[in-house]
C-alpha cells in the first residue's frame, strides 16, 4: 500500500491572504528554476508569476494518483486566515477570502467526491478558541474529516497550553490524529513559531494522541533546517506517539542526491517505523520531481547514487515508509 500523508490538493488562491502569495512562489519557484541554488538571482523574478500547482477541484490530482498507484492521500486543510493578528503589518492584503468554515468544508466536499483516495485533516488556527473547537467537532462528526493540521507559522506556538490545549483534547476525545508543519517559512509567516521542540512537552501531556512532526521536523523540507530534523529524530525516538514525515523531500533530492539518502538513512536508523512517505504535492512538482517520480526515488533508486552516498535501504524499511508506518499512524 502506498499513503501520500502530505498533500494539498483542493486548495484554491482565494483561501490564502494576497500576502502569502510572493513568499508562496518564491519558494517554489526557485525550486524549480535552480534546484535548490542560487535563490536571490532567480527570486524577484519568480514573485512576480503566478503559481500554476494548485488543483482546486482536486481532479487533476486524483487523475495522476490512480496512474501512479497512490492508494490513499491525506488532503490537508491550511488556515492562514488569521495571519495579521499580533503582527506589525496588518490590512486587506492579510485577509483570506473565504471564510474557515468554507476553507474547510470545500476541502471536506472534494474528499467526498473522490472518497477511495482522499483522508481529509480539518485546518484550524486555534486562535479561533470556541469558534474552531466547534469547526472541528463539526467537521469529523459530520463532515467526515479524520484528523487536524495544524501550521503554527501562521503565528502561534504549539505548546501553547490555554490555546492549543484544547485542541488536543478534543483530538484525544475523537480519537483522530494531528499533523503540524514544522520548519521555517517566507514571511508573512515565521518560522519561529514551528520548532519541534514545541511538541516535546506535548506529546508528553497527550501520550494516547498520534503527532506527526511535517518534513520531518522541518529538516527535510523545501526550506531545510538540518538542526530541525535532529530534533525531530530526537522527538520521535523517545515519544512512541511521534511520527516523522517526508513532505517537501524532493527538494532536498533536487539539490543533492546524496544528501538525501544520506538524511533519509539516518532517520531510519534512528527511529525505524516512524518515517511516513508525503510529497507536499502538487505544489512540489515545482522541483521537477512529481508523484510518481518521488515513488520511484524510493523504489527504484539510482545505484549509483546510493553507492555515492554510501547507503542502501531495504525492502521492508521501504514498505514501511511508503504506506505501512502510515496505516499504523492513521489507525487504518
Amino acid at each position: 500500500m502506498i499513503i501520500d500523508v502530505h498533500t494539498h490538493i483542493g486548495h484554491s488562491p482565494e483561501d490564502f491572504p494576497s500576502a502569502w502569495m510572493p513568499g508562496g512562489t518564491a519558494i517554489f519557484g526557485y525550486m524549480r528554476a535552480t534546484k535548490g541554488r542560487a535563490w536571490e538571482a532567480k527570486r524577484s523574478e519568480w514573485v512576480s508569476r503566478p503559481r500554476k500547482t494548485d488543483d482546486p477541484s482536486g481532479e487533476e490530482s486524483y487523475k495522476i494518483l490512480n496512474k501512479v498507484g497512490v492508494d490513499k492521500a491525506v488532503l490537508l486543510t491550511l488556515d492562514f486566515t488569521l495571519i495579521s493578528e499580533g503582527r506589525y503589518r496588518q490590512g486587506p492584503d492579510f485577509v483570506a477570502a473565504r471564510s474557515i468554515e468554507d476553507i474547510n468544508r470545500h476541502i471536506a466536499d472534494v474528499t467526498k467526491k473522490y472518497s477511495d483516495k482522499y483522508i481529509a485533516f480539518v485546518g484550524v488556527d486555534p486562535r479561533y478558541g470556541r469558534r474552531g473547537l466547534e469547526l472541528v467537532r463539526t467537521a469529523v462528526r459530520e463532515w467526515g474529516m479524520r484528523g487536524l493540521k495544524l501550521h503554527s507559522c501562521a503565528g502561534w506556538y504549539p505548546n501553547d497550553r490555554e490555546l492549543c490545549y484544547p485542541f488536543y483534547e478534543l483530538c484525544s476525545k475523537l480519537n483522530i490524529p494531528v499533523l503540524a508543519h514544522c520548519g521555517m517559512e517566507l514571511y508573512p509567516l515565521s518560522g519561529k513559531y514551528a520548532d519541534p521542540i514545541f511538541f516535546d512537552e506535548v506529546a508528553s501531556d497527550f501520550p494516547d494522541l498520534q503527532f506527526c512532526l511535517a518534513h520531518g521536523g522541518g529538516g527535510f523540507s523545501h526550506v531545510p533546517a538540518r538542526h530541525q530534523y535532529d530534533v525531530g529524530i530526537s522527538l520521535a525516538s523517545i515519544h512512541d506517539n511521534v511520527y516523522l514525515d517526508m513532505g517537501s523531500g524532493q527538494a532536498i533530492y533536487a539539490r543533492d542526491p546524496v544528501e538525501f539518502y544520506r538524511e533519509l538513512r539516518r532517520g531510519l536508523d534512528r527511529v525505524p517505523g516512524k518515517i511516513l512517505w508525503g510529497t507536499d504535492n502538487p505544489w512540489l512538482v515545482s522541483t521537477g520531481i512529481d508523484w510518481g517520480g518521488y515513488i520511484n526515488l524510493l523504489r527504484n533508486p539510482d545505484q549509483s547514487v546510493l553507492d555515492k552516498a554510501g547507503v542502501s535501504f531495504s525492502k521492508d524499511e521501504i514498505d514501511g515508509i511508503m504506506g505501512e508506518n502510515a496505516k499504523h499512524w492513521l489507525n487504518l
